[in-house]
C-alpha cells in the first residue's frame, strides 16, 4: 500500500492508496488509475479520517507541481480529487515558508466540511516529494505505466 504525507508544524495530511483499480491495463477517464484511498487530516485539534477517490493521474499532476515548487522554493501545487471532495493547495512564499490549505467533504449529502491550514517550511516537503515520486515510478503518469517517461 503506497502513501504520501504532507507534514507541517501543526498537523498533517496522509493519503493511503488502499485499492488501485485497473492497474496496469485499464486507466481512468480522469487520468492514471482510479484509487479508493484513505485520507487522514490533522490540523491543530481537528482530525478526520475518511474515504477519498482520487486517481494516480491526479497524484502525478500534484507531484509535478510540488517537485517544481520544491526545486524553485516558490510557487503553488494543487491536488484535487475528481469527485471534488478534496481541494488542497500548497503555497511557497519568498521566505521559505510553506502553507497547506484545503477543504475536505467526505459526503456532500451530510454537509460536513473540514477547512484546514497547516504551516511549515520547505524542509517538510522533501519526504513528500520522495513519496510522490515512488507512486509515480510504480503507476506512471496520466496515461498509466506503459507510456510514462
Amino acid at each position: 500500500m503506497e502513501k504520501f504525507e504532507i507534514i507541517g508544524e501543526n498537523g498533517f495530511v496522509r493519503i493511503n492508496l488502499t485499492k488501485v483499480y485497473g492497474f496496469p491495463n485499464t486507466t481512468s477517464a480522469f487520468g492514471g488509475y482510479d484509487t479508493e484511498s484513505e485520507i487522514e487530516i490533522k490540523s491543530s485539534n481537528y482530525y478526520l479520517k475518511g474515504v477519498l477517490w482520487v486517481t494516480t493521474g491526479n497524484i502525478f499532476n500534484f507531484f509535478q507541481e510540488l517537485e517544481k515548487c520544491q526545486k524553485n522554493l516558490n510557487g503553488i501545487a494543487r491536488l484535487e480529487s475528481y469527485e471534488n471532495n478534496l481541494q488542497l493547495t500548497i503555497k511557497y512564499d519568498e521566505t521559505g515558508h510553506v502553507v497547506t490549505n484545503g477543504k475536505f467533504v467526505e459526503n456532500y449529502m451530510l454537509k460536513n466540511i473540514l477547512d484546514f491550514e497547516i504551516k511549515g517550511d520547505q524542509t517538510f516537503m522533501d519526504s513528500t516529494v520522495n513519496e510522490l515520486e515512488n507512486i509515480y515510478k510504480k503507476y506512471g503518469d496520466n496515461k498509466g505505466i506503459k507510456t510514462s517517461r
